[in-house]
């Protein structure tokens, strides 16, 4: 498998951000290693965030910057899936996360990753409700065992085509229009 390096366009976020607040601050961040595109986006943005106010001295409280990360968010995305983990982010805990619903924090040990590699998401090969619901319900499942993996990455190799991990480590994860396969490290 070829690694696929994807940054987002943090460019266009600060500029969403300067239009949200009326502040411009030249301020710069990232990270090291690689992380999947939508988990480095959260992070990131959320850091630019905290150094603007910091650095820059703009009046924004935790519910302004809440709110701030919120709307351009939506702009830049709409999707559930940076919701949840912003949600994830805000209570500094993994989450079970259903949009409009509340999110049921889970408890666990912290979990590091590695990005091994990532795909455009095809449309589904075939797809229909008892299999939504089935994508729906393996989180909680493998909150509870993790063996359970294996079954969700089958489900993404039938459905998507991708490539099924021979590796138990090794998870495909939803990543916007993406899917990542990641390493879970201990």
């Amino acid at each position: 498998m070829r690694e696929v390096k994807r940054k987002p366009k943090i460019d266009k976020f600060l500029e969403y951000f300067r239009e949200a607040t009326g502040f411009s601050c030249n301020i710069d961040y990232d990270i090291e290693g690689n992380l999947p595109f939508s988990s480095y986006y959260v992070y990131v943005t959320r850091k630019l965030v905290d150094l603007s106010i910091n650095k820059c001295k703009i009046p924004m409280n935790e519910n302004d910057v809440r709110e701030t990360l919120e709307m351009i968010d939506d702009a830049m995305f709409d999707s559930r899936l940076i919701r949840a983990l912003r949600k994830a982010q805000e209570l500094n805990s993994p989450i079970l996360y259903r949009d409009g619903e509340d999110p049921v924090p889970l408890s666990g040990k912290e979990v590091r990753i590695n990005l091994l590699t990532s795909f455009p998401l095809p449309k589904p090969r075939f797809l229909e409700s008892s299999l939504i619901h089935l994508a729906g319900i393996l989180p909680v499942e493998i909150s509870k065992d993790s063996s359970l993996i294996q079954f969700e990455n089958g489900l993404w190799s039938s459905l998507y085509g991708l490539p099924y991990p021979m590796n138990n480590s090794w998870k495909w994860i939803w990543d916007l229009k993406w899917a990542s396969l990641i390493e879970l490290l201990n």
